[in-house]
């Protein structure tokens, strides 16, 4: 008995009730704090031992076993002599006189105090987690696949605003309250789930019924069987209206300053084109007839140099302004005006560019054409000049409501978060263009590692 109650940090006592003298023993260090296996002293002794708040509710509790002649349970904090304090779980049994009169009584307590600051812990981390709930605007989920019940915490009213709605909905109810141009992408984001890769993000709108919208987004987790099946998911889903009004107001600013570039580009190249491009012509036409006149040879083979030179400035400046402005977007599919660009590209810095497209409309956006351009632009510029790779390898594929390009070179490589976080404008200039028309960029690359550069555009 005694190794029984030293293993499990029991005590058990045998109550005199009629003398009050009390007896203890199994494991007194852990729960009273002394050193010797059996104690043998009073009730009393026990009785100031128990915290002064959780005296009361002791006594009362034997008082209650006593005269119900039930057991006797309560849970209570006992006072070590060091000041130290103990949380025990105990249990006993009152045991009678023929005349009625409780004479004995016998049970064990238990140390409970690791499970105690665990529950403690438990609390004051939920407590948290509900102050950020609110200060954050969100709710948690969760769904449970097998009844197809969705239970949301209290919070989900007051941000959705929607007082009559049960706390629990089965998940075609809750996709019901969705935007209906949002529902599919929802859809998808749960189904695209996988053990492998188990977490979903998305952002939707939710309609209320004063025909107002809530932006929300959901981060949820998913629970799978040892088959693979998705069994459960949990998450939060925090209200971002406030954060997507502010987005949209900076999506405005950008693309209007983006828009007012694109017409600064092609004035410049117009520009550059016609006025510049035109008084160099004129000034390679004189110093041709200069030359075809009867002049000192020196003289001749002076102005030939010039000639070369003018040559060689009308072709950079012929450059330049198809770098600022393809005209060619406007006239031709965005694939012939990639092409373009990878011939020229290749021919300007003797690199090996190839160009390649797969399933793309025959229609494409000019704003979603001129975005895509851009990006290549930019990406070829890097690789042509900074990678060192002789080869660049790009594709334009087309896949059911999205376009993909991948521009991709064997070069030294880069560490892109300290590419965007730093002074060159290059990256982040690609990522503002994309997110104006709610395109994604993901960038792989390492040092000596080459760079694949993969930028994602929704065709609606």
């Amino acid at each position: 008995m005694h190794l029984a109650l030293e293993a499990g940090k029991s005590v058990g006592w045998d109550w005199d009730v009629q003398t009050g003298k009390d007896s203890w023993f199994g494991d007194l260090q852990t729960i009273f704090g002394l050193p010797s296996k059996d104690y043998r002293g009073h009730v009393q002794d026990f009785r100031n031992r128990v915290h002064p708040d959780d005296r009361a509710v002791v006594w009362t509790a034997v008082q209650a076993a006593m005269e119900s002649r039930g057991p006797y349970v309560a849970e209570f904090r006992i006072v070590r002599p060091d000041g130290s304090v103990r949380w025990v779980a105990a249990q006993g049994k009152f045991h009678y006189a023929t005349d009625g009169a409780a004479e004995r009584m016998l049970g064990v307590a238990v140390d409970i105090t690791e499970r105690k600051m665990a529950e403690q812990a438990l609390r004051e981390s939920e407590e948290r987690l509900r102050l950020a709930a609110q200060a954050g605007r969100m709710y948690a989920f969760e769904w449970d696949r097998s009844s197809d019940l969705v239970t949301r915490s209290a919070e989900f009213r007051d941000i959705l605003g929607l007082k009559t709605i049960p706390a629990e909905m089965t998940c075609e109810q809750t996709l019901g309250l969705v935007h209906p141009a949002d529902r599919e992408k929802v859809h998808q984001a749960t189904q695209s789930c996988s053990p492998e890769n188990p977490g979903c993000r998305v952002r939707y709108r939710i309609l209320k019924s004063d025909g107002s919208v809530i932006w929300l987004e959901k981060n949820g987790y998913g629970f799978f069987n040892e088959n693979g099946e998705l069994v459960r998911m949990v998450g939060m889903v925090a209200d971002i209206t406030e954060r997507k009004r502010a987005e949209d107001a900076l999506s405005s600013v950008n693309r209007r300053l983006i828009e007012a570039q694109e017409s600064e580009r092609a004035r410049i190249a117009r520009d550059l084109n016609d006025d510049i491009g035109q008084q160099i012509a004129v000034m390679s036409l004189t110093v041709e007839q200069l030359r075809l006149k009867d002049i000192d040879h020196e003289i001749r083979n002076r102005l030939n140099d010039l000639r070369k030179q003018i040559l060689s400035v009308s072709s950079t400046i012929n450059t330049l302004s198809h770098e600022l402005y393809s005209s060619s977007l406007r006239y031709l599919h965005v694939t012939k005006a990639m092409q373009g660009l990878c011939l020229e590209m290749s021919r300007q810095h003797n690199v090996a560019i190839s160009f390649a497209h797969v399933n793309v409309p025959e229609t494409v956006p000019q704003e979603i054409s001129v975005c895509l351009f851009r990006v290549l632009q930019e990406a070829l510029r890097n690789g042509v000049k900074h990678s060192g790779a002789d080869r660049v390898d790009v594709e334009l594929c087309g896949v059911p409501g999205m376009l993909h390009l991948v521009v991709c070179d064997s070069g030294r490589g880069f560490d892109p978060e300290s590419a965007t976080a730093g002074a060159g404008a290059g990256l982040t200039n690609i990522q503002e263009r994309l997110k104006l028309v709610d395109g994604e960029l993901y960038i792989d690359s390492r040092p000596e590692a080459g760079t694949t550069l993969r930028a994602r555009v929704p065709l609606a």
